[in-house]
């Protein structure tokens, strides 16, 4: 499975959202031309379009709408780091180091020798402003599992955790399908549910959803509604491998 580019996926978010690559390239701070140019390059690796062009306005493509979510989920992984302070640590102290440090992308600056009650209090100093200024985000429910914390720190981890679930879908789909048949509630019960919780940890609602209703529909012994949720989650898991592709 090849593996999409952060930076793509992070501008085809800003586009969506903005609904025009002139206001996307401002905010990933880049020019109109290289925006258009990365979409050209996601589109590539996709074989497909992900907007449609409506005059000057942007749109998604039906790929796109399927790309979306994923893209949002890998975008949101990465920009956990993109606040993260950065204290300058040197054994300079001449005049306009600090300057130079700060205009380099710091946050902060200290000196050698280090005094650890001042290096405590720029510490703590920058972790107060970035509480304030980037609220957490509310914690899903899965993420008490070792490995969403996992997810959080290693997009790639996401992706290769998203290839291993596509390889063995075809196999626990045949499981489910074979259950519904056979009558065998405990087997799609627990099927399902394996399904459903794998795909929490791709945070997709979709796949876990249809997932849960086949649980429920196995307590309930309704084999039809089943088979019927199985057909749309085929069809989920079919349109999400063949946008990793």
């Amino acid at each position: 499975m090849h593996l999409l580019d952060i930076d793509q996926l992070r501008t085809f978010v800003a586009i969506s959202d903005t609904g025009s690559f002139t206001k996307a390239a401002d905010i990933v701070h880049k020019t109109q031309s290289a925006v258009s140019m990365q979409m050209k390059r996601l589109e590539e690796r996709l074989g497909r379009p992900v907007f449609e062009r409506d005059g000057r306005a942007s749109r998604l493509s039906e790929d796109g709408e399927r790309l979306l979510d994923y893209a949002r989920r890998i975008v949101r992984l990465n920009s956990r780091w993109d606040r993260l302070p950065i204290i300058a640590m040197t054994a300079h102290a001449m005049n306009g180091d600090r300057e130079r440090c700060l205009q380099a992308g710091m946050n902060s600056y200290v000196s050698k020798p280090i005094q650890p009650a001042h290096l405590l209090s720029i510490i703590e100093k920058q972790l107060q402003e970035q509480t304030i200024e980037t609220p957490p985000p509310p914690a899903p429910v899965s993420d008490k599992s070792v490995t969403t914390r996992l997810l959080l720190e290693d997009a790639e981890m996401a992706n290769d955790l998203l290839e291993v679930f596509l390889q063995l879908a075809p196999e626990r789909l045949d499981r489910l399908e074979a259950a519904a048949a056979e009558a065998d509630g405990t087997t799609l019960g627990s099927e399902s549910r394996k399904i459903s919780e794998a795909a929490e940890q791709l945070a997709s609602r979709a796949l876990s959803e249809c997932a849960q209703r086949i649980e429920l529909a196995a307590r309930g012994r309704d084999f039809g509604a089943a088979l019927h949720e199985l057909q749309i989650l085929r069809r989920e898991i079919a349109e999400l491998q063949a946008l990793t592709a």
